[in-house]
């Protein structure tokens, strides 16, 4: 308030301050709907005067989005049906809650928090594709549903046995080669590698395949003891083998 003089201020009615012109600055008041009142006494120069003003003090309305990060889990495979979920949720007037929904699910998984950090481990997670949606609010109730991500699990290792005509464990032939047939199934299939070895432990041979049956027909073999097996592995390393399989040649 300006003027020439000393001024009073009311407000609803009290004596909020007076003093020489000007006064301003009128704080710390709560939410509501106050009469503020400016009064000059007058003196010999001057007449009195009185002013009135009815102001409305209000919070402002908070309608921004919380900020959202995703930090796991990325848009990758994974080799384990255990999957932590975490995100960094932001907002000037605090977080409320967070939750993640599975493929557009109507369950809702809860997510604890430490600071900005919203945390949850889900150890029952599907093979396969899956994609994940974040629901944070604030507390004004600002809803961020935006954020998602897609994920793949794949802990599942490859099927793989030996078929006909593969030698049986403990045949004794005689000839001079050795039959091997390897077939193994698994979506992200890589390789099948069957390997011989002497009597001594020692591998002789190796036949590896990217697809399924790897047939290997080992020849010109000597007479003796020999052991094999076969490995199938996937792209994201999950691994199987078969038994070793003993077999005899004894051309004499």
């Amino acid at each position: 308030i300006n003027g020439t003089g000393n001024i009073q201020l009311y407000v609803n009615g009290s004596l909020y301050n007076n003093g020489s012109s000007p006064i301003f600055n009128i704080t710390n008041l709560s939410i509501g709907f106050y009469n503020v009142t400016g009064q000059y006494l007058g003196n010999t120069n001057f007449t009195s005067d009185i002013e009135v003003w009815w102001v409305n003090v209000s919070v402002p309305v908070d309608n921004t989005f919380p900020n959202v990060t995703i930090n796991q889990p990325l848009n990758q495979t994974y080799t384990t049906r255990t999957i932590n979920f975490n995100v960094t949720a932001r907002d000037e007037t605090g977080m409320s809650t967070c939750l993640y929904t599975l493929n557009n699910g109507s369950f809702n998984y809860s997510m604890t928090n430490i600071g900005n950090e919203w945390n949850s481990t889900n150890t029952t997670m599907q093979q396969g594709s899956t994609t994940v949606r974040y629901y944070c609010n604030d507390t004004s109730n600002n809803l961020n549903s935006t954020e998602r991500v897609t994920f793949f699990i794949d802990s599942i290792n490859p099927d793989i046995n030996y078929v006909s005509p593969s030698e049986t464990d403990g045949a004794y032939l005689s000839r001079s080669n050795i039959i091997v047939n390897v077939t193994a199934s698994d979506t992200n299939l890589q390789n099948i590698v069957i390997r011989l070895f002497n009597s001594t432990g020692s591998q002789i041979n190796i036949s590896q395949t990217s697809s399924s049956p790897n047939y290997f027909n080992i020849t010109s073999l000597s007479d003796g003891l020999y052991r094999f097996n076969a490995t199938a592995n996937d792209t994201l390393n999950n691994i199987n083998s078969t038994a070793t399989r003993n077999v005899t040649l004894d051309t004499i």
